[in-house]
């Protein structure tokens, strides 16, 4: 009985997520598409769609008598996609983009 050893012993659970770069607003990888880490500096470039290709997208859509409510309902997105790309909150993936291409005829170009 004496042979015990009574040294305490500390477990550590390791951290599996990595830090955020930015919130997010919807369930798409946001996050990884809006900011992007350069140089040592920490410069972040921040990417956006451009403008011409948003109001493009707005003509189309509108166009065709659609409410932005409606055109997620067809494009299958999530609700409130299309107000969030609108006014520049969210950055569509490729396979949104891809989607939105083969409704509405429009590629968004992001810069």
């Amino acid at each position: 009985m004496a042979d015990q050893d009574w040294t305490p012993v500390v477990l550590k659970k390791r951290s599996t997520t990595a830090p955020k770069l930015a919130t997010r607003t919807q369930g798409a990888s946001m996050a990884s598409a809006i900011e992007r880490r350069i140089d040592n500096n920490e410069t972040i470039i921040r990417k956006k769609i451009d403008p011409t290709s948003i109001k493009e997208l707005i003509q189309i859509r509108i166009t065709k008598k659609l409410k932005q409510e409606n055109a997620d309902h067809l494009c299958g997105f999530p609700t409130h996609t299309f107000r969030n790309i609108e006014a520049g909150r969210h950055i569509p993936g490729t396979k949104e983009i891809s989607i939105i291409q083969k409704f509405f005829g429009i590629g968004l170009r992001i810069i």
